[in-house]
């Protein structure tokens, strides 16, 4: 049963009187009314959760933005491959993949372990110059540049060489690893350690 109600709206500067129905809760008009707000509701709500899911993943995933960037780049430069690998091998595609992922990480592992044996090769060189240059009084050239320099008042009271403990300096840098409880390696260690 529809009751009608007055409403005053003001169209233009003049005042019409409109009839407008009022639907009691339990008709089926007013069901209607009510899935339609429902409906007008339910998009912006899913853009809402995709939003904040999206959000939540990425918050996730952060830490692991460089790995996943580096096996990007390794999935582009592999995919040729993955296509034409079959083809030769005659359709065998368990035998594809096992030799692509030794491939892969033969194309992964080699660069990295030919890193990292530069690095150990330098860092042994580093250590050995370090050693020279200490031995050769080196630490003492810089205290005494220092105290040479003609810098303002106020800088000086930052570069407070009084303090500097070179025995303390030197015994440090001639036997590394000691204080640290670092692990040793062998023969780098007894070349260090003089």
């Amino acid at each position: 049963m529809r009751m009608p109600a007055l409403t005053r709206l003001s169209s233009g500067g003049r005042d019409a009187i409109w009839e407008k129905e009022v639907l009691p809760p339990t008709s089926p008009d007013a069901t209607k009314i009510e899935v339609n707000i429902k409906a007008s509701l339910y998009r912006p709500f899913l853009l809402t959760s995709f939003i904040v899911a999206v959000v939540i993943m990425a918050a996730l995933l952060w830490p692991f933005r460089h790995a996943m960037v580096i096996a990007l780049v390794l999935a582009t430069l592999v995919h040729p491959l993955r296509k034409k690998l079959p083809l030769s091998l005659r359709n065998r595609r368990i035998l594809s993949a096992t030799l692509l992922t030794i491939l892969t990480v033969l194309f992964v592992l080699l660069p990295f372990c030919a890193a990292l044996s530069l690095l150990t090769i330098e860092a042994i060189a580093f250590s050995q110059t370090a050693v020279t240059w200490f031995q050769s009084g080196g630490l003492n050239d810089v205290v005494v540049w220092v105290q040479h320099l003609h810098l303002p008042a106020w800088m000086m009271g930052y570069l407070d060489l009084s303090s500097i403990d070179l025995k303390e300096i030197k015994s440090w840098v001639y036997s590394p690893g000691e204080k640290l409880d670092c692990c040793s390696f062998g023969p780098a260690r007894a070349s260090l350690a003089i």
